[in-house]
């Protein structure tokens, strides 16, 4: 679990990433149950007071930390989360998009089969404290179990 642009570079990536990595967004060495699955992650969270964004964002391909690139190597599977802008996504304001990258398609199809689902009944707005980020991050837990059900382990 990757989350290159935490903190205040893209809101509400490093909650979502720890959530779905098993982890409290408010006490991020704790998993979320005792008996669930946890996952190796990593984030880069800006913290300025300013501008995050514009002073601290790198593309995903330019992200070189060692950490981070250890972790994407070490496992059978890595999954970064963004934040976007809808007019990023191609979508008009008031929708809702979740863009699904990544060279495995295997794990594209389930990412996208599980979000379909219907786990999106309004828009997750970050800067919204009534958000409720459990059915995006189920949806997304679902695949990374469907994917590694289909995979020898290390």
């Amino acid at each position: 679990m990757l989350a290159p642009h935490g903190g205040g570079i893209e809101a509400g990536t490093s909650e979502i990433a720890l959530a779905v990595a098993g982890y409290r967004a408010d006490s991020p060495l704790e998993p979320v149950a005792a008996n669930a699955p946890v996952y190796d992650y990593w984030m880069f969270e800006g913290l300025l007071t300013g501008d995050n964004h514009s002073t601290l964002h790198v593309t995903s391909s330019g992200c070189d930390d060692p950490i981070a690139l250890s972790i994407a190597g070490g496992n059978l599977n890595a999954l970064s989360i963004h934040g976007c802008t809808e007019k990023a996504a191609g979508v008009a304001e008031t929708e809702l998009a979740v863009v699904v990258g990544g060279l495995n398609q295997t794990f594209k199809r389930y990412l996208i089969e599980e979000i379909e689902e219907g786990c999106f009944t309004r828009a997750l707005r970050p800067s919204n404290p009534s958000v409720n980020f459990t059915p995006f991050v189920t949806a997304v837990r679902t695949a990374i179990t469907r994917i590694e059900a289909g995979q020898k382990q290390l």
